[in-house]
């Protein structure tokens, strides 16, 4: 299967959506260009595929550390690498080992009220 495959050190900003008029989103750079990811968008798609209501919004797999998000037309994949580089351009999003990298975008999206279901 296709898939866009990006690096935790792309991720650039998540929003929780807390007001009415936002949406819970991730944005990430690729090559050069910012995208998004939106979680009420990949909730959707996962219940398109498995024909049941869900807030599953990616597959998470902490044994090779990625989450896949059920995004629009290809999935996206996020890989959590295990050396951590800082950019002094852009703040990082994440932050600490890369266990606490997984965990904490998990966080992230559980406090928006979305889930991921473990692959592992």
């Amino acid at each position: 299967m296709n898939e866009i495959v990006i690096t935790d050190e792309n991720l650039f900003h998540f929003n929780v959506g807390k007001n009415d008029n936002e949406e819970s989103s991730i944005i990430y750079r690729d090559n050069g260009s910012f995208h998004t990811i939106l979680l009420d968008r990949c909730a959707k798609n996962y219940h398109s595929l498995h024909a049941q209501s869900s807030r599953c919004v990616a597959e998470r797999n902490i044994l090779d550390f990625t989450i896949t998000f059920f995004t629009s037309g290809i999935p996206t994949k996020i890989i959590f690498k295990k050396k951590y580089y800082t950019n002094l351009r852009y703040k990082k999003l994440l932050s600490g080992t890369r266990e606490k990298r997984f965990h904490k975008l998990v966080a992230l999206i559980n406090e928006c009220g979305f889930t991921t279901f473990d692959l592992s």
